[in-house]
């Protein structure tokens, strides 16, 4: 039904529909929207309603991960004249083109023209579009201090804006940088304050985005696995609704993670390798790296060895390609895990060692834990104590952060347990031990009966119940 006949007046109800069909997450609705509109900017040759058009293609392209899309109105909105809005936009459309591509410095270079640009012209929105943008490379990169001075000049950019897309895009920089520092009760509260503000507006695309960062801290946090299963599955349920598959193999990710949580590994395996033919499929780079450095803990998990080192493998050298230091860094630990479990010791120490100088570097040592606990259980195997001693010592340096900083704090307490014993320290191996079983039993009393049945049967959650039941230890350590 035709509302008015005024070419005019209905650009501008459109306008306004294609923003209600974005908030409500109709992705056909909010295409159709944009269809009459760039019929209508034909048809009146208005050049500002061409460009506005084009910038709101963008912005859809870019949600659903339409790549081909993206480019094309990205390569039109080059030949427009663009005022000071439109140029720090275009700008920004080519940094997120780049960074889904993983083409990580060109995707800063663009940001930085974006930033140039907006402070030329005094766009706040713009200054802190940019901002945010550069500090999620940096934390992609590793440069998690980079990142978080990028971010905190972000916040006092757009202290005063009202502006819903720029305060999605500070949450989610502000929860990137604190997932990758493990300050896992920020990524809750920010997590919290994402949904509240999504839900309020009635943006549902906004909602499953903070559902998805809710489901990941609460499965960092090894509680309420049920819930997070929830929010992984309306997170991914709506993307693969909306057509963005992208974000919907990220979801898959998600889930994956949550059920190697619980020791289902052969279902992560298949739920990952499942993504990173998705993200593949897509062209997203940094999803399909991410992926094959998970499949290089869960393949091995699973007894798939050479598959394992294979992943991780790729997944190391496809992250140096592109930057991503945080994922190389994972890559390198999964690989020596892989190596590991394949009786690769010396390949296995050498690169668990590598990837704690990459940690290092990008500032994310409190991911380090369980590597230390790997090195600590294969000097001692390799009947090196003072190696095995001085790992375990760094480890528990921080204690207190164990349960935060990594997804197997009782793993860290057994393999500790494990070189005390070696060396004759029975006092402080029984105490490890001790620690070990308390954080298993603690975590199985909050889980249904099938999810306890899996988490038991982990293999080192079987080797500290022999240890500390019977009093079987594996040898040589595990």
């Amino acid at each position: 039904m035709t509302l008015t006949g005024d070419p005019r007046a209905r650009a501008e109800i459109l306008l306004e529909r294609e923003t209600v069909e974005m908030r409500r997450g109709d992705g056909v609705a909010q295409e159709s929207a944009l269809a009459s509109l760039e019929e209508l900017a034909a048809i009146l040759a208005d050049p500002e309603l061409h460009r506005l058009t084009l910038l709101r293609r963008i912005e859809f392209a870019t949600s659903v991960a339409d790549l081909a899309k993206l480019e094309t109105a990205i390569r039109e909105l080059r030949t427009c004249e663009l005022n000071d809005d439109a140029a720090w936009r275009l700008h920004i459309a080519e940094a997120k083109l780049a960074f889904s591509l993983g083409r990580l410095a060109e995707a800063y270079a663009s940001a930085e023209e974006a930033l140039a640009c907006s402070r030329g012209s005094g766009e706040r929105a713009g200054i802190a579009h940019a901002l945010c943008f550069l500090a999620e490379v940096d934390s992609n990169r590793g440069n998690l201090s980079e990142a978080e001075a990028l971010f905190d000049e972000a916040q006092r950019a757009a202290a005063d804006a009202t502006d819903p897309e720029l305060e999605y895009l500070s949450l989610s920089s502000a929860f990137s940088i604190a997932y990758n520092r493990r300050d896992l009760q920020r990524c809750m509260t920010l997590g919290q304050r994402w949904l509240e503000r999504a839900t309020a507006l009635g943006d549902r695309p906004a909602e499953a985005r903070a559902r998805s960062r809710l489901g990941l801290t609460l499965t960092a946090t090894g509680t309420r696995y049920a819930e997070a299963r929830e929010h992984f599955a309306y997170a991914a349920l709506f993307f693969t609704d909306m057509g963005d598959m992208s974000k919907a193999a990220g979801e898959a990710l998600n889930g994956a993670v949550l059920e190697t949580r619980l020791g289902f590994f052969e279902k992560a395996v298949a739920a990952t390798e499942k993504a990173v033919a998705l993200f593949e499929g897509v062209r997203d780079d940094r999803g399909r790296v991410i992926g094959l450095a998970n499949l290089g803990f869960l393949r091995a998990c699973a007894g798939d060895l050479e598959g394992a080192q294979s992943a991780a493998l790729e997944a190391r050298e496809l992250a140096q390609e592109l930057e991503f230091g945080l994922i190389e860094a994972s890559a390198l630990e999964n690989l020596a895990f892989a190596e590991a479990a394949a009786g690769k010791l010396t390949d296995a120490i050498a690169h668990a060692e590598t990837a704690l100088e990459v940690r290092a570097r990008s500032q994310s040592q409190v991911w380090a834990s369980k590597t230390l606990a790997d090195l600590a259980v294969w000097h001692a195997a390799l009947a090196n104590l003072p190696a095995a001693h001085n790992h375990v010592r760094r480890m528990l340096a921080d204690e207190k952060g164990l349960p935060d900083t990594t997804e197997w704090p009782e793993y860290c307490y057994w393999a500790a347990a494990q070189v005390f014993r070696l060396e004759g320290n029975m006092p402080e191996a029984s105490r490890a031990l001790d620690r070990a079983r308390a954080v298993v039993q603690a975590a199985a009393e909050g889980l249904d009966a099938t999810d306890r049945e899996s988490f038991s049967a982990i293999s080192w959650h079987i080797d500290i119940a022999a240890a500390a039941q019977r009093g079987i230890w594996p040898d040589p350590p595990r």
